[in-house]
């Protein structure tokens, strides 16, 4: 029932590289603590433990140019207006500082105290800063509990959260709904939800207890009902909305996960980044999962980067993927190499298509290997889900041809992913009944 002519799907990193195609490079700010990097204006932002730090996107050398704050810890940057921006400034300990928020409405040269009500009486600091763009003046700001303005942080006021909270995120499929995350005061995994641009929060369970929290959060770029959780050990994933967090196998027992992200573009593969509780000749730990966080492998790495990773930023520029990470000891980032052997030569995966699609009931799956590898092919739905392994075992050079027999599936949108440990393609079809 096969047709003449096969349909070649969209393959949404057609030009994917390889770990051979690709590099790590230190981009400077060695012996210092990034907490948190920010992309404005064709700019890199470092917020670290000596100040604020500034470095054009396009930059070949490593030279930071220092915006503020010296000798003092900058735990976040917003960005409101293209010259108006709010520092999330770490307190010292002192009576006497109680100012965390502070603001500049010159693109950064110079800075003021700028809060009223946010940790002012109780001396505590802002963590993250998360602004609205389509929402004028509305920003939430995070510590021990999570604040809101709507003035552009002239004035703040709680709306949740009693506990150490770490982590804010954005739903990218949802402006409205925020996730926030951390430890509550028994010291287990804390977990705030909001639908509405964060007036109001609820709090959800996890389905376990004990000292862990959660310190990096992920949500699905098209599916607001998907969201990772990085917290230590594991990775965490809900498919619900957070009704239910199904365990997800771990990248690392040891890892402390702080910086996680989905490939907007292939939104089944995950990155997780953070440090570990033991020594690790690798200094970086950097994970990748192709399959919606139910196995990670070892992504390449600079060794040499060390103290572990507390943010993982993935730009993209057309398609183009650009990684940062924010670590004790400076920022690194990966990105692709525009010289050397083509991809053809780096990797074997050359080709994957399907047909008919759409399809009912079975759908042939043709992909071509330019030399002898294992490959696997998987199908998975849109929630990340493995429903079917079609491949998984060595297979010789040249054109290749499964089928996958879907007549008990449910219709709607799969993924199938053939991958060989190096490079994967990804493919969307759509099942009729």
């Amino acid at each position: 029932m096969r047709r003449a002519l096969l349909l070649t799907l969209a393959i949404w990193m057609s030009a994917a590289v390889s770990p051979a195609a690709a590099q790590w490079q230190p981009l400077g700010l060695s012996l210092r603590e990034v907490n948190r990097l920010q992309v404005h204006g064709g700019n890199l932002y470092a917020c670290t433990n000596t100040g604020l730090y500034r470095i054009p996107l396009a930059s070949t050398d490593t030279l930071w140019t220092f915006i503020a704050f010296p000798g003092q810890g900058v735990n976040d940057l917003a960005v409101l207006a293209p010259d108006t921006l709010l520092a999330a400034k770490a307190l010292t300990g002192a009576a006497s500082d109680t100012i965390s928020i502070f603001r500049s409405t010159d693109g950064g040269t110079s800075w003021a105290p700028f809060q009223n009500g946010f940790g002012a009486a109780s001396g505590r600091e802002a963590r993250r800063l998360l602004p609205f763009p389509s929402i004028p003046g509305a920003i939430v700001a995070l510590g021990n509990r999570v604040a809101k303005s709507s003035n552009g942080g002239r004035t703040w006021r709680d709306v949740a959260g009693t506990g150490m909270l770490n982590a804010l995120e954005q739903s990218p499929a949802n402006p409205q709904l925020l996730w926030a995350g951390g430890e509550n005061l028994s010291l287990s995994p804390y977990i705030l939800k909001s639908t509405d641009a964060g007036e109001s929060w609820t709090t959800l369970g996890m389905p376990f207890f004990g000292d862990n929290a959660v310190d990096g959060i992920a949500a699905h770029p098209t599916n607001p009902s998907i969201v990772f959780f990085g917290m230590e050990g594991r990775v965490m994933m809900s498919s619900d909305g957070g009704a239910t967090w199904p365990n997800m196998t771990s990248p690392n027992p040891a890892i402390y996960t702080y910086g996680l992200a989905i490939r907007p573009f292939l939104p089944l593969e995950v990155y997780a980044a953070g440090y570990s509780t033991v020594p690790d000749p690798r200094g970086v730990v950097f994970f990748r999962s192709f399959d919606g966080g139910l196995s990670w492998t070892t992504f390449s790495y600079p060794s040499y980067a060390g103290l572990g990773v507390s943010q993982l930023l993935v730009r993209y520029e057309g398609a183009a993927e650009t990684v940062y990470l924010a670590t004790g000891n400076g920022v690194f980032r990966h990105q692709p190499i525009t010289t050397g052997a083509p991809l053809s030569e780096a990797a074997p995966l050359v080709a994957l298509r399907a047909a008919p699609n759409p399809f009912t009931g079975v759908a042939e799956i043709e992909f071509t290997l330019a030399s002898r590898r294992r490959v696997s092919v998987r199908v998975a739905d849109v929630r990340g889900r493995i429903v079917e392994t079609l491949v998984n075992e060595v297979r010789e050079a040249g054109p290749h041809r499964v089928v996958w027999e879907a007549r008990r599936a449910a219709a709607g949108i799969y993924f199938v992913r053939i991958e060989d440990g190096e490079q994967a393609r990804v493919a969307k079809v759509l099942h009729l009944r």
